[in-house]
């Protein structure tokens, strides 16, 4: 095989990885000790506003738009020279908060958008139920689904395991442990 190829194919697709819908919204990092593994960086929400955002700066302010583009452009190159795996939560992290004032930039141009108050006032409490509906998703996995799942990546089943197995030697009775296959 070219080992060319298969090298600038791989830098792709480290590259590319940090731009994936499966990273920035569903899933996140795949490292057992950085993911939720069920949420990503972003919210549903904020590629509506992300877009908008983006369109915004081109419209309005080309300078901005271009150093901000620049800045998510260049953030994940780190990613392609590391050769200790994909972590783009740490190689990449310089693009997040300027997608994050980009997306903040979007939901300001929006609801400026609407001419009278109470319509602005109205979409702002649609956007801040929206997001709070997103929230309570994001704690419900941070604090009820995470720490059932996540154990497993620091081994906590062998570890009480083993202090089963001490408890037993100090009282001296058998143990028996059964591994399937």
């Amino acid at each position: 095989s070219n080992k060319l190829v298969i090298f600038t194919k791989k830098n792709i697709e480290n590259y590319l990885g940090v731009f994936s819908i499966n990273y920035l919204i569903l899933n996140g990092e795949n490292s057992p000790f950085i993911s939720l593994w069920f949420h990503g960086i972003f919210y549903y929400l904020d590629v509506i506003f992300l877009l908008i955002g983006l369109y915004v700066l081109f419209k309005n302010h080309k300078k901005l738009f271009v150093l901000f583009l620049s800045i998510i452009i260049i953030a994940p190159l780190p990613s392609i020279v590391s050769l200790v795996g994909i972590s783009y939560s740490i190689r990449a992290s310089l693009m997040f908060p300027v997608m994050m004032i980009i997306i903040g930039i979007g939901i300001a141009h929006t609801i400026a958008s609407f001419k009278l108050i109470k319509y602005r006032i109205i979409f702002s409490i649609c956007i801040v139920s929206a997001y709070l509906i997103l929230l309570l998703n994001f704690l419900n996995i941070l604090f009820f689904r995470n720490p059932i799942y996540a154990s497993e990546t620091f081994g906590f089943s062998g570890r009480e395991l083993m202090q089963y197995v001490l408890f037993a030697e100090k009282e001296n009775n058998q143990v028996v442990i059964v591994d399937s296959p």
